[in-house]
């Protein structure tokens, strides 16, 4: 998960880089890995709410598309370029609704 907040500072950053930004393809997120359930129960967590989520196999949610098993993007590159610190999904989200809240 990407914190909108942080993909729109990301993008100012380059915008107002020093010099001409390097040509390349670059990859943001913010930092850590999770499931989407993982994610869920943060965002019930965050928002006190007492919803049942379960949790079920990728093969039980079938859909179009074919998912791979595990795709983690690399900021590093990106970080690297802009020197700075990519902050964890979980602080980013819970930055987000104590803004919403």
């Amino acid at each position: 998960p990407t914190n909108a907040n942080d993909i729109a500072g990301i993008i100012i950053k380059i915008i107002t880089y020093k010099k001409n930004f390097p040509k390349g393809i670059y990859h943001f997120t913010n930092q850590g890995f999770t499931t989407w359930y993982v994610f869920a129960m943060a965002i019930k967590e965050l928002t006190n709410s007492n919803i049942q989520i379960n949790p079920i196999p990728t093969q039980q949610f079938p859909t179009p598309a074919e998912r791979p098993q595990y795709s983690v993007l690399d900021s590093q590159k990106l970080q690297k370029q802009l020197d700075i610190q990519i902050p964890d999904w979980k602080t980013s989200l819970a930055q987000l609704f104590n803004e919403k809240l």
